[in-house]
């Protein structure tokens, strides 16, 4: 596009730049001559125009997270600073995998029960029901500055 026609420009100033009496005798152009470019041109044709492919509809689901970090090298996937180590299996694979609402926390004391409320971008709200105080243990990355809250009110993570 842009960048072949500021090419032809450029070369065809660059040959009007030489002086005359150092330019080569003109070219006789002969039909075999024509006839072989224009075939050439015909050929190519069908490299200027960009070929379409849609996305498969897997790309655009939550699974393309699990596609993405499984088929890539760990060095590839990101993390943050405050990660010690790269986890490398969780709850969450299969879930994705087939298809079910995700489960984003889990209480750690037995008989107690996480149910998500919402899930955003930047926040997870869930209902824990518990016989006895328990802590909750998040499946996502840490990063500072999050904020827990008990009852509306805040508590230390």
């Amino acid at each position: 596009g842009l960048a072949a026609l500021t090419m032809s420009f450029l070369s065809g100033a660059a040959v009007h730049a030489v002086p005359a009496e150092r330019r080569q005798p003109r070219f006789a152009w002969s039909a075999g001559v024509g006839v072989l470019l224009l075939v050439v041109i015909l050929a190519s044709h069908n490299y200027t125009l960009p070929e379409y492919t849609a996305p498969s509809p897997r790309s655009e689901q939550p699974v393309a997270i699990i596609d993405f970090e499984s088929f890539y090298p760990p060095d590839r996937v990101g993390m943050t600073a405050w990660v010690t180590e790269q986890p490398h299996n969780t709850p969450l694979v299969q879930q994705y995998l087939s298809g079910q609402p995700l489960v984003k926390a889990r209480a750690l004391l037995e008989g107690a029960t996480v149910e998500n409320i919402r899930h955003g971008g930047a926040s997870e709200e869930v209902l824990v029901s518990t016989p006895a105080e328990t802590e909750v243990q998040f499946y996502t990355y840490y990063f500072p500055g999050w904020r827990g809250y008990v009852e509306d009110q805040e508590v230390e993570i």
